[in-house]
């Protein structure tokens, strides 16, 4: 004869039941639901840039907007067109900026990626200038920037 499903999920459902009664009565259980474990990670959270970057920007006098956006369901950021984390103005020389912020050690593979973007020429096609600041901690602990134009 086939064996019910209802039969066999009421078996299980009975079989939970009484292990729970187990525990609550030898006092095993102390009320709050079981939880798995967090996995432990090993993976550095990278360092944010954005304090650095923005007093960098404001001593070169810049007024300047934070133009990438958050993904929450991938928990990335976007870039404004794959390239821009800061977009700056210079009010002095009417310049627009666009501004790539990473790490000191990261800052070839930054500007590669942008070489390689066909909208870099657009946008430089407008005037707008482009630059890649990488930043670093120096031996002092203060953040020290490099700077290149693309």
């Amino acid at each position: 004869l086939p064996v019910n499903p209802a039969e066999e999920y009421k078996a299980r459902v009975k079989a939970a039941l009484d292990g729970h009664y187990e525990r609550v009565a030898s006092g095993a259980y102390d009320g709050r639901p079981e939880r798995k474990p967090k996995k432990e990670t090993t993976r550095k959270k990278p360092a944010d840039l954005n304090k650095p970057c923005k007093a960098w920007m404001e001593r070169e006098g810049w007024k300047f907007e934070r133009v990438d956006t958050w993904n929450s369901i991938t928990q990335r950021a976007a870039d404004l067109l794959g390239m821009f984390d800061y977009l700056a103005f210079d009010l002095t020389t009417g310049t627009t900026i666009g501004v790539q912020m990473t790490s000191k050690q990261n800052m070839s593979a930054r500007r590669k990626k942008l070489m390689e973007d066909k909208r870099l020429v657009w946008v430089q096609a407008c005037g707008w200038r482009v630059v890649v600041v990488g930043f670093d901690k120096g031996t002092n602990g203060r953040w020290r920037e490099t700077v290149t134009v693309v």
